[in-house]
């Protein structure tokens, strides 16, 4: 009895967990003519719209006339779609240098029922 109980149970329910890890490009691009707060919510704005971007990840920074923003699949358009993005909205890209981050495990579960 227990053991067609134990099969029934595993038969509704199989839970499996896959790790993955996610290898991403952390981005910093000194920017000039960065003046004021609409300059900084402009900048942010452009770089949002980059398609590859975690739009979490964009800060820009005045003082330091900066953005900082992680990419989680780099490609080798990266920098140009950023670099036009910004000169797009008439500032000029003094730099861009990117580096990868550490790996970041990331679990999911799955639930599979049958019959």
């Amino acid at each position: 009895m227990r053991s067609t109980l134990a099969v029934a149970v595993m038969a509704l329910t199989l839970l499996s967990t896959s790790a993955a890890l996610a290898e991403s490009k952390k981005y910093d691009v000194k920017v000039e003519g960065m003046h004021c707060a609409p300059c900084v919510q402009a900048i942010k704005e452009a770089l949002n719209k980059v398609d590859g971007i975690e739009k979490d990840s964009v800060q820009v920074v005045l003082k330091k006339k900066s953005a900082t923003f992680t990419v989680a699949n780099d490609d080798a358009q990266m920098e140009s779609k950023v670099r036009q993005a910004i000169e797009d909205q008439g500032y000029t890209v003094k730099m861009i240098n990117g580096h990868k981050v550490a790996a970041v495990k990331t679990e999911t579960k799955q639930e599979t029922k049958t019959n």
